[in-house]
């Protein structure tokens, strides 16, 4: 699939290539001497392989290190936003026990 598209590209910058230089001398301009030289390189599949896994491993691993510094951090602030309102839901009910309570005698 990649050297498809690979191959495709590589035709399409060849022909490119053509047609700027049958337009330069079409339209009466001077071409320059460069020349556009393409060649074959070997490559190691497997070693690009590795090495590409190991790159995005890496990645991986260091996103995942970032989401988890952020999610101690906000359980961090999730534990004191609920001992905050636990505080504020028993100053609450305190409240209105102490309401119902003193109503409550107020009746007797």
């Amino acid at each position: 699939m990649e050297q498809e598209k690979d191959w495709t590209l590589l035709k399409s910058l060849a022909k490119v290539w053509k047609d700027i230089k049958s337009l330069r001398e079409f339209q009466k301009f001077t071409n320059t001497p460069i020349k556009l030289h393409l060649r074959r390189q070997e490559i190691n599949r497997k070693a690009d392989e590795i090495s590409y896994e190991c790159e995005i491993q890496t990645e991986v691993a260091e996103l995942l290190e970032d989401y988890q510094e952020e999610y101690k951090n906000k359980m961090e602030e999730y534990k004191i936003k609920y001992e905050e309102w636990k505080a504020w839901r028993k100053a609450k009910v305190s409240v209105f026990c102490f309401a119902l309570s003193t109503n409550y005698d107020y009746y007797k």
